[in-house]
C-alpha cells in the first residue's frame, strides 16, 4: 500500500493550470506522450529541429537555433545528450545564461522564416528541466520580425523547471510577419534544458484559448 502511494506521489498525471491558457503535464516525459515530430504534426510545426537531433557540421551547436544576447548579456547554447527526456530522442538544448543585463535566450526562425498571421492562435509545446538545481524560471516567448521591431505575439509561461515536464503555451497574434522568428528568453541568469519544441498553427477553433 505504501509503495503504491509513493508511486502516485512521484508520477502524477494531472495537467495543472499555471496561467491563462498555460498548462504543464506532470506525467513523465516519454511516457506515451505525443511527440511534436509525430506523423501529421511535423508538417505543421513551424520550428526547425525542435528535437535537437540535427547538429551543425562543426561543433556541438544545434542546427536552426541561435543564441540571443542583448545589452551586454552573456551565455551560450549547446546540443547535449546528458539525462535525455527520452532515450529515443537523446539530444536536448542546454541554455546557459551567465550574465543577464537584457534579453537573453534562444531563437528559431523555422526553415526560411515563420509565416505568422495576425489574429491567429499558435500553440507552443516544449519539454524542459532544470535538474540538478530545480530552479524555476518564467520564460518569455515572443514571435517577432528578425530585427525585433515587429512583435506579433508575446507571453510568459511561469514556473518552468524541475524534472523533465511538458509545457504548453497558447500565443495569440496581433500582427503578421512573413519571415518571423520565435524567441524563448530567460528572465535571469541560470541554466535550463529544452527539448521537443513545436509551434503549431491552430486550425480547429482559432478563438479558443
Amino acid at each position: 500500500m505504501m509503495k503504491a502511494r509513493l508511486l502516485q506521489i512521484l508520477l502524477p498525471v494531472a495537467v495543472i493550470s499555471i496561467g491563462p491558457g498555460c498548462a504543464v503535464s506532470d506525467a513523465p516525459v516519454g511516457a506515451g506522450q505525443r511527440q511534436p515530430g509525430a506523423q501529421g504534426v511535423e508538417s505543421m510545426n513551424l520550428v526547425f529541429n525542435g528535437d535537437f537531433e540535427l547538429a551543425e557540421a562543426r561543433g556541438s551547436k544545434p542546427r536552426g537555433w541561435t543564441f540571443l544576447a542583448e545589452n551586454g548579456s552573456a551565455g551560450d547554447i549547446e546540443r547535449v545528450n546528458e539525462n535525455p527526456a527520452d532515450e529515443a530522442n537523446p539530444h536536448s538544448l542546454r541554455l546557459n545564461v551567465t550574465t543577464h543585463k537584457g534579453r537573453v535566450g534562444v531563437a528559431n526562425s523555422g526553415r526560411r522564416g515563420m509565416n505568422i498571421r495576425e489574429d491567429q492562435w499558435y500553440d507552443l509545446t516544449f519539454s524542459a528541466r532544470t535538474v540538478p538545481t530545480n530552479k524555476t524560471f518564467g520564460l518569455v516567448v515572443s514571435l517577432e520580425s528578425p530585427d525585433g521591431k515587429v512583435v506579433c505575439a508575446r507571453a510568459t509561461i511561469p514556473e518552468v523547471g524541475g524534472v523533465w515536464r511538458e509545457y504548453r503555451l497558447p500565443l495569440h497574434t496581433r500582427l503578421s510577419h512573413p519571415a518571423a522568428r520565435m524567441i524563448i528568453a530567460m528572465p535571469e541568469a541560470g541554466t535550463i534544458w529544452l527539448d521537443r519544441v513545436s509551434l503549431i498553427p491552430r486550425r480547429d477553433d482559432p478563438a479558443a484559448p
